[in-house]
């Protein structure tokens, strides 16, 4: 055996080797699944005391009465409910609720949100917009009633005209035009 073949069967050896090493993850590992301030520190608890003892509060707070919440929530209970996996504890339909609503009355970001709520933006970020579809699909048929006569549409026009100075720009430019007499 020659050294130059030696050598090669060192270098293949060496080789298969060095490719058979496990490769370093750069992923962190997960220290926690849940943070443990979750548990501590969400909205439930404080929404209980507001309930019992201070309902404007409450409702300052939710941006409704406590009448209202439980008939919202008893609409959209069985369409943002999950369960519960091994893992980990399902949020709450309560919640997810309250998570939304507060979001939506605060206008803040997912993450300033997430220290009121104990809940990561990732997840906030995927769980508030399930709230807001159930509330839609739940609300939309008594509540969000579209019209498609035009008698009712300028009557929508001239409310929001009379209450927010909001003139209706498209139906002129729509007039102007002479596409048609009655606003799309």
């Amino acid at each position: 055996m020659s050294v130059s073949e030696e050598n090669k069967r060192i270098i293949v050896i060496v080789a298969a080797g060095i490719t058979m090493m496990p490769k370093k993850s750069n992923k962190r590992k997960r220290s926690v699944w849940v943070k443990d301030y979750r548990s501590r520190y969400n909205d439930i608890p404080l929404i209980q005391h507001l309930r019992e003892n201070y309902p404007e509060d409450y409702k300052n707070y939710l941006r409704m009465d406590n009448t209202c919440f439980d008939y919202l929530l008893n609409l959209v209970k069985v369409r943002i409910l999950k369960k519960d996996t091994i893992m980990r504890k399902a949020i709450g339909a309560e919640e997810k609720l309250v998570a939304t609503l507060r979001f939506l009355a605060t206008g803040r970001s997912y993450e300033d949100f997430k220290f009121s709520t104990g809940i990561s933006a990732p997840t906030l970020s995927i769980l508030i917009p399930q709230p807001c579809k159930a509330i839609y699909e739940a609300l939309k048929e008594a509540h969000m009633k579209f019209t498609s006569m035009e008698e009712e549409w300028m009557l929508i026009a001239k409310g929001f005209y009379e209450k927010l100075h909001f003139v209706n720009w498209w139906c002129t430019r729509w007039e102007t035009h002479s596409y048609s007499t009655a606003c799309p």
